[in-house]
């Protein structure tokens, strides 16, 4: 059944003004003043966070008459849909956005009701990135998916080919090759040749096997171009580059690597490279991807002041109890971790400590500084698995895990608190990642605490924001 869009409601029914676009317009009044809750937070691997969910919500629609049957009963999967809010008596042209969704369904429910279920807008983020196959002609590997090299990577595994094995394929995109080892033992400069693209090595002679390769992607390897590369392959364009760059600026780290050669998709690959830089990513009201990284609070400019005023209940908090926190972590993550049969005999040129590298899943393993000094409360960490970062550096990988371990130095807290009543401009000011003073007579907050926003909870038809604050 077709239905005409864009299909306009809101909590009141409300005209839009003459001198807007679309001029003169009808909402109609259907959102029940329950509304719709939105939710934007972030995650940090110390809090056992895994891979980035979608985002999701529900819309609750008032119909006893039926004019939104037509459209429960239509195919509206995918519609876009813009969350923004406006006074009774103001404009389009005044409304703040709130969210961006895309439609899931429209269930009819009893009594004259309908939930409106809306999705990620960024369903980019969930398609495989690394789909590319072999071609027919490729000897042996017609069909096999490519591996895929982004940034730089340790050790990737080079797949032989051609009636000898004189053609290695490396990646599915062009390539720099940092070295190349055969049985792990080095190959010397004029034994091989990369072709013209970039992806394939040609050897003067058929290799022994198996050859392995440390890669640096054409592209780059800073966590912005890293991140450009993993949107290329999804088609994602609402996302915050300058974001990723800041980040890159303010840590001053060198790269990073990210290898595959199972199905994988976007939004994994994102979260890994920015889980290694302590950053996750979340969507504004605008629908644009931004990327922020988990600081000491008390770094950061206070971006609202709630002095208890404005509290609806209790400040409720908790302890962080950081069940992911290692002291520990990895770079150069091994792409091909290799076994004994694996090696030439020689010892000179493969000696011991090369060959254990090379079986190792990890290049190398970094503790922090502070490790002994952690409060007991997380003296887990001691015993933790090392985090597998993708840094490739060492001393990248030793500055951000000593920064890590350093927030830990006190007992960090997550506090909850419900809000209502802010002005709309201080209301979106409370956005993830920015720093709240909290003043309250609970629980030694009585002189204040800058605190970090970790979630926020809005209903924009209500007025009502729960926040959690981290510190």
């Amino acid at each position: 059944m077709s239905v005409s869009l864009p299909i306009r409601l809101a909590d009141h029914d409300w005209m839009s003004a003459t001198t807007d676009t679309p001029a003169s317009v009808r909402f109609e009044g259907r959102i029940d003043t329950s509304g719709v809750t939105t939710i934007a937070q972030l995650g940090f691997w110390p809090w056992g966070s895994g891979v980035m969910q979608a985002g999701a919500a529900q819309v609750r629609l008032l119909d006893a008459d039926g004019l939104l049957d037509a459209a429960t009963l239509a195919d509206l999967s995918g519609v876009p849909v813009a969350l923004e809010q406006v006074g009774l008596d103001g404009s389009l042209a005044e409304a703040v956005p709130v969210a961006r969704y895309v439609v899931d369904r429209l269930i009819g429910d009893r009594a004259g009701r309908k939930t409106l279920v809306l999705l990620d807008a960024h369903d980019a983020l969930d398609r495989i990135i690394n789909d590319n196959t072999f071609s027919g002609g490729v000897s042996g590997l017609a069909g096999q998916r490519m591996p895929m090299s982004i940034g730089r990577v340790f050790n990737a595994p080079v797949v032989l080919t051609g009636s000898d094995g004189s053609v290695g394929w490396i990646a599915d995109a062009p390539q720099s090759i940092l070295l190349l080892r055969d049985r792990a033992d080095p190959m010397e400069p004029g034994t091989w040749a990369l072709d013209p693209f970039s992806q394939q090595i040609l050897f003067q002679s058929p290799p022994l096997g198996p050859v392995t390769s440390d890669l640096a992607s054409v592209s780059g390897d800073s966590l912005e171009q890293c991140l450009r590369e993993v949107m290329r392959r999804a088609g994602m364009t609402a996302w915050s580059s300058s974001d990723a760059a800041a980040i890159d600026t303010a840590t001053g780290y060198g790269g990073i690597g990210y290898f595959a050669t199972q199905p994988v998709t976007a939004r994994a690959a994102m979260t890994a490279m920015l889980s290694t830089f302590g950053a996750w990513p979340w969507q504004d009201a605008t629908g644009v991807l931004r990327l922020v990284r988990i600081v000491d609070p008390d770094t950061l400019p206070v971006a609202l002041e709630l002095n208890g005023a404005e509290l609806v209940d209790d400040v409720v908090p908790t302890v962080d109890t950081a069940p992911g926190l290692s002291v520990r972590m990895a770079y150069q993550l091994n792409a091909r971790v290799m076994r004994e049969t694996d090696f030439v005999s020689d010892l000179v040129d493969v000696p011991p400590e090369l060959r254990a590298q090379l079986s190792s899943p990890q290049g190398g393993i970094v503790s922090a500084a502070s490790a002994a000094t952690l409060p007991s409360e997380y003296r887990h960490a001691l015993d933790a698995d090392p985090y597998p970062s993708l840094f490739w550096a060492q001393a990248d990988a030793q500055a951000e895990i000593d920064r890590v371990v350093a927030l830990y130095q006190k007992v960090r807290r997550n506090w909850e608190v419900s809000v209502r009543g802010l002005p709309a401009l201080a209301a979106v000011a409370a956005l993830p990642g920015t720093a709240v003073h909290l003043t309250s007579p609970q629980y030694g907050l009585s002189n204040g605490r800058k605190l970090l926003v970790r979630r926020v909870e809005r209903n924009p038809v209500s007025g009502d924001i729960k926040l959690t604050l981290w510190g």
